[in-house]
């Protein structure tokens, strides 16, 4: 085909259609809806067409889209009358719900920077529902005052709060956090990595009803309570992982009070309980074990009676040692062995020995020594590992029923320091004096060692004031040979006696007394005598 140019001045007329050089227009075309690719439409099927639209909007019926721009733009979505929603430079208004209607879609609020995400409905704002997942990362935050926020899951349905780092929960006022429930009936539920109280006068309680538990499990340290602060437990205290510790340590003059209703009981078999500090008991303790073991420097005791053997109710539960231990080392030695102050339920009561008692109540006090280990009691000895030891007091009121000593001795004031066994005579710059002349009929007494009876001892001590024995066995200073039953004289040898020679003239004044025994040798020795003081 050929293509040809051809001019036209006014226009062109083919059929009902006109096409006007001078008005520009075209005219006689059909205003019915187009059908194909090639139809021609005119302006007032399209004005028709879209006549809700504008420069600033799109409307369609009640609903719109509306750009309004004097220096401040904004873009309003319109629906059925209500703005829907609101853009602006500064941020999004919604005006209605906002709904996820598809499965597995995500909202997601990620403001960057300090941008913050702010939902403010003048009712009430839900977040999920029924079998729904709903995460919150970042703050919530209610900026209004006297405002609400409720997490209320209902049926079966758990709020889950995991921060990465601290969950702070302040209230202002007053029972602002009432009915607030951890935790459910299954294990492990209601699981906190640390619990922070802030602020004065606030109360923490933490009570589960009915058969319910509180389980407290950190890595590390609890520490309840702080200086100035009343801490309160209701219920138990249960430590249930092996090789736990359970702390009370109040500093500075604050204490730890527990007031049971009923009983307190501390420590299982096999643990120990262990109290930093003072420990004040109001009340009765009962301790019930093997031991009851007291490792201070000094023990005070109020009660003016220590009662031993409580649970005793015959005699013949009654151990053979009932008393108290001395601990003095772990050997056999006698001075490192273990002394004890015991009543003795095996000793005779029949004043037999030295050993018995005749009170008539089946046995006696008694202070002996033995050898046990440092944790073994009275009990853990009898009374053929034991040895009796001495009592020294001042003062004995007692009925004397046997002696082992044999003598009767009264202090008197020396002139010089005696030793015992020595012949004195009165004279001397004091009372007594030793003697040093043959058959003295001055002679008084000899110096005691060991008497049975000490009479006016507390006059001095034994150099200032040695006992002379007044009567009875006693050992004598006695020089050159002795044979028993001689009559003992005084020598010129100082404080020393001799035996009287056959055929000597003597009287009962120059006779110190008779010797027990004899003495073979020529020399000084000490000879056991009777003897009786001369007047």
């Amino acid at each position: 085909m050929t293509t040809r140019n051809f001019r036209v001045n006014n226009g062109i007329s083919v059929g009902d259609v006109v096409i006007s050089a001078s008005t520009n227009t075209i005219t006689g075309l059909s205003t019915t809806t187009p059908t194909a690719d090639g139809d021609v439409v005119v302006k007032g099927y399209l004005d028709t067409r879209i006549s809700a639209l504008s420069s600033t909007s799109i409307t369609q019926g009640d609903s719109n889209v509306t750009v309004a721009d004097s220096g401040t733009g904004t873009v309003t979505i319109t629906v059925d009358g209500a703005a829907t929603m609101t853009h602006a430079a500064s941020g999004i208004t919604v005006g209605n719900a906002i709904s996820m209607t598809a499965s597995n879609k995500n909202v997601t609020f990620s403001p960057t920077g300090t941008g913050t995400v702010e939902i403010a409905p003048a009712g009430s704002l839900t977040m999920g529902t029924a079998g729904v997942t709903t995460t919150k990362r970042g703050n919530i935050v209610a900026t209004t005052a006297n405002q609400t926020i409720n997490l209320s899951p209902t049926g079966t349905g758990t709020v889950a709060i995991s921060p990465a780092g601290a969950l702070t929960i302040n209230p202002t006022t007053a029972s602002a956090m009432d009915n607030v429930v951890i935790g459910a009936n299954t294990a492990k539920a209601g699981t906190f990595t640390q619990v922070t109280v802030n602020g004065s006068n606030v109360n923490t309680d933490i009570s589960p009803t009915g058969t319910g538990t509180v389980t407290i499990a950190p890595a590390g340290a609890l520490t309840m309570g702080t200086a100035g602060v009343t801490t309160t437990k209701r219920g138990n205290i249960t430590a249930t992982t092996a090789n736990q510790t359970i702390n009370l340590s109040p500093t500075g003059t604050g204490t730890v009070t527990i007031s049971p209703a009923g009983s307190l009981t501390l420590g299982t078999s096999g643990q120990t309980a262990a109290f930093l500090g003072s420990v004040r008991v109001n009340g009765d303790i009962t301790v019930d074990g093997e031991q009851f073991i007291v490792n201070t420097t000094t023990l005070s005791v109020e009660d003016n009676i220590i009662e031993l053997n409580r649970n005793i109710s015959t005699n013949s539960q009654v151990p053979t040692f009932s008393g108290l231990k001395v601990n003095r080392g772990e050997t056999s030695s006698a001075s490192e062995q273990d002394v004890f102050w015991v009543w003795d339920e095996s000793a005779l009561d029949d004043g037999s020995s030295l050993t018995n008692s005749p009170g008539l109540a089946g046995g006696c006090w008694t202070a002996l020594r033995g050898t046990t280990d440092n944790d073994s009691g009275p009990s853990a000895i009898s009374s053929q590992e034991s040895s009796l030891v001495d009592i020294r007091c001042r003062v004995i009121y007692a009925t004397a029923t046997s002696a082992q000593y044999a003598d009767i001795a009264e202090r008197f004031a020396a002139d010089a320091v005696m030793t015992p066994g020595a012949v004195v005579m009165f004279g001397g710059a004091q009372e007594i004096t030793e003697t040093a002349e043959e058959l003295s009929d001055k002679v008084f007494g000899v110096v005691s060692t060991q008497p049975a009876y000490m009479m006016n001892s507390g006059a001095g001590n034994n150099d200032s004031h040695p006992f002379v024995a007044m009567t009875g066995r006693t050992p004598v200073r006695v020089t050159g040979i002795v044979n028993k039953g001689d009559r003992l004289v005084s020598s010129s040898v100082k404080g020393t006696a001799r035996a009287a020679r056959t055929g000597e003239s003597i009287n009962p004044f120059h006779v110190i007394g008779r010797a027990l025994e004899s003495k073979s040798d020529a020399g000084i020795g000490l000879v056991n005598c009777f003897v009786q003081a001369k007047n």
